[in-house]
Protein backbone atom coordinates (compact mmCIF):
# COMPACT_ATOMS: atom_id res chain seq x y z
CA UNK A 1 0.00 0.00 0.00
CA UNK A 2 1.07 3.57 -1.14
CA UNK A 3 1.66 6.17 1.58
CA UNK A 4 -0.46 8.80 1.59
CA UNK A 5 1.04 12.72 0.98
CA UNK A 6 -0.83 16.04 0.01
CA UNK A 7 -0.25 16.75 -3.83
CA UNK A 8 1.73 19.67 -4.17
CA UNK A 9 0.16 22.72 -6.01
CA UNK A 10 1.84 22.06 -9.36
CA UNK A 11 0.58 18.44 -9.12
CA UNK A 12 -2.74 19.37 -8.53
CA UNK A 13 -3.07 22.20 -11.85
CA UNK A 14 -0.94 19.54 -14.03
CA UNK A 15 -4.04 17.12 -13.01
CA UNK A 16 -6.71 19.72 -13.83
CA UNK A 17 -4.74 20.17 -17.17
CA UNK A 18 -4.92 16.71 -17.90
CA UNK A 19 -8.79 16.70 -17.24
CA UNK A 20 -8.81 19.80 -19.23
CA UNK A 21 -7.13 18.02 -22.04
CA UNK A 22 -9.79 15.03 -22.21
CA UNK A 23 -8.38 12.38 -20.33
CA UNK A 24 -9.88 10.45 -18.00
CA UNK A 25 -9.24 10.31 -14.03
CA UNK A 26 -8.08 6.55 -14.47
CA UNK A 27 -5.72 7.91 -16.80
CA UNK A 28 -3.97 10.23 -14.41
CA UNK A 29 -1.68 7.93 -12.70
CA UNK A 30 0.02 8.00 -9.29
CA UNK A 31 -2.90 8.85 -7.19
CA UNK A 32 -6.50 7.60 -5.84
CA UNK A 33 -9.30 8.95 -8.13
CA UNK A 34 -11.13 10.34 -5.11
CA UNK A 35 -7.76 12.83 -4.83
CA UNK A 36 -8.33 13.36 -8.86
CA UNK A 37 -12.14 13.72 -7.97
CA UNK A 38 -11.58 15.98 -4.95
CA UNK A 39 -9.09 18.33 -7.17
CA UNK A 40 -11.62 18.76 -9.94
CA UNK A 41 -14.46 19.75 -7.49
CA UNK A 42 -12.39 22.08 -5.83
CA UNK A 43 -11.33 23.40 -9.35
CA UNK A 44 -15.12 23.78 -10.21
CA UNK A 45 -16.24 25.60 -7.20
CA UNK A 46 -13.53 28.14 -6.68
CA UNK A 47 -11.25 28.30 -9.67
CA UNK A 48 -8.31 27.04 -7.93
CA UNK A 49 -6.58 23.50 -7.90
CA UNK A 50 -4.25 24.08 -4.48
CA UNK A 51 -4.56 23.70 -1.60
CA UNK A 52 -6.86 26.46 0.25
CA UNK A 53 -4.90 28.09 3.49
CA UNK A 54 -6.16 26.33 6.87
CA UNK A 55 -6.28 23.04 5.72
CA UNK A 56 -3.08 21.41 8.23
CA UNK A 57 -3.93 20.39 11.32
CA UNK A 58 -4.34 23.22 13.46
CA UNK A 59 -2.06 24.36 16.69
CA UNK A 60 -3.22 23.24 20.14
CA UNK A 61 -1.71 26.36 21.38
CA UNK A 62 -1.28 29.79 21.08
CA UNK A 63 1.71 31.79 20.51
CA UNK A 64 0.90 33.42 23.54
CA UNK A 65 0.21 29.98 25.37
CA UNK A 66 3.76 28.42 24.21
CA UNK A 67 5.31 31.89 25.60
CA UNK A 68 3.53 30.81 29.15
CA UNK A 69 4.82 27.60 28.80
CA UNK A 70 8.51 29.13 28.39
CA UNK A 71 8.81 31.69 31.01
CA UNK A 72 6.89 28.78 33.74
CA UNK A 73 9.31 26.51 32.93
CA UNK A 74 12.34 29.13 32.98
CA UNK A 75 10.85 30.14 36.65
CA UNK A 76 9.63 27.09 38.18
CA UNK A 77 13.27 25.08 37.28
CA UNK A 78 12.13 21.87 38.85
CA UNK A 79 8.26 21.44 37.42
CA UNK A 80 8.43 18.74 34.56
CA UNK A 81 6.26 18.22 31.44
CA UNK A 82 3.66 16.65 32.82
CA UNK A 83 3.09 19.72 35.95
CA UNK A 84 3.36 22.08 33.27
CA UNK A 85 0.44 20.76 30.99
CA UNK A 86 -1.56 20.62 34.20
CA UNK A 87 -0.64 23.80 35.01
CA UNK A 88 -1.29 25.42 31.74
CA UNK A 89 -4.93 23.30 32.13
CA UNK A 90 -5.34 24.95 35.21
CA UNK A 91 -4.36 28.72 34.05
CA UNK A 92 -6.22 28.78 30.48
CA UNK A 93 -8.21 25.68 29.84
CA UNK A 94 -6.26 24.69 27.41
CA UNK A 95 -6.09 20.45 27.26
CA UNK A 96 -2.45 19.40 25.47
CA UNK A 97 -0.08 16.48 26.03
CA UNK A 98 2.79 16.68 27.34
CA UNK A 99 4.60 15.62 24.10
CA UNK A 100 3.59 19.01 23.16
CA UNK A 101 4.69 20.66 25.89
CA UNK A 102 8.46 18.91 25.25
CA UNK A 103 7.67 20.04 21.24
CA UNK A 104 7.32 23.51 22.22
CA UNK A 105 10.55 23.57 25.20
CA UNK A 106 12.59 22.20 21.81
CA UNK A 107 11.97 25.13 20.20
CA UNK A 108 13.09 27.25 22.45
CA UNK A 109 16.08 25.50 23.33
CA UNK A 110 14.69 24.13 26.76
CA UNK A 111 14.95 20.06 27.15
CA UNK A 112 12.97 17.78 30.03
CA UNK A 113 13.58 18.42 32.92
CA UNK A 114 13.54 15.40 36.29
CA UNK A 115 10.92 16.16 38.80
CA UNK A 116 13.52 15.87 41.53
CA UNK A 117 16.87 18.09 42.01
CA UNK A 118 19.91 15.96 42.17
CA UNK A 119 21.71 15.88 45.26
CA UNK A 120 25.07 14.22 43.86
CA UNK A 121 26.60 17.50 43.13
CA UNK A 122 26.06 19.47 46.71
CA UNK A 123 29.12 19.56 49.02
CA UNK A 124 27.09 18.53 52.20
CA UNK A 125 30.39 19.82 54.32
CA UNK A 126 29.50 23.80 53.67
CA UNK A 127 25.19 22.76 53.71
CA UNK A 128 22.84 22.05 56.70
CA UNK A 129 20.64 19.41 56.13
CA UNK A 130 17.29 19.41 57.14
CA UNK A 131 14.79 16.42 57.67
CA UNK A 132 11.55 16.52 57.57
CA UNK A 133 9.11 13.60 56.88
CA UNK A 134 11.40 11.77 54.53
CA UNK A 135 11.77 15.44 52.85
CA UNK A 136 15.62 16.33 52.64
CA UNK A 137 16.27 20.16 51.98
CA UNK A 138 19.52 22.03 51.59
CA UNK A 139 19.58 25.07 53.51
CA UNK A 140 23.22 26.88 52.17
CA UNK A 141 22.11 30.20 53.96
CA UNK A 142 22.81 28.86 57.43
CA UNK A 143 25.87 27.44 57.30
CA UNK A 144 28.70 26.57 60.14
CA UNK A 145 32.17 27.31 58.58
CA UNK A 146 33.44 25.62 61.78
CA UNK A 147 31.82 22.64 61.62
CA UNK A 148 32.98 20.08 58.92
CA UNK A 149 30.19 17.52 58.17
CA UNK A 150 26.64 18.74 57.92
CA UNK A 151 24.42 19.03 60.98
CA UNK A 152 21.07 17.52 60.38
CA UNK A 153 18.05 19.83 62.37
CA UNK A 154 14.60 17.64 63.26
CA UNK A 155 11.63 19.41 63.48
Amino acid sequence: MSQRRHLTDSEAWRTVGRLEGAQTQAEVTGVAQSVISRIWNCFLETGSAGRRLGQDQRRATTPNEDRYLTLTARRLRNMCATLLQQHLGWVTGTTISTQTVRNRFHVVGLYARRPMPSLRDVDPSDSVIKSYSSLVLLNRDSVDKNFKSPKIVRF
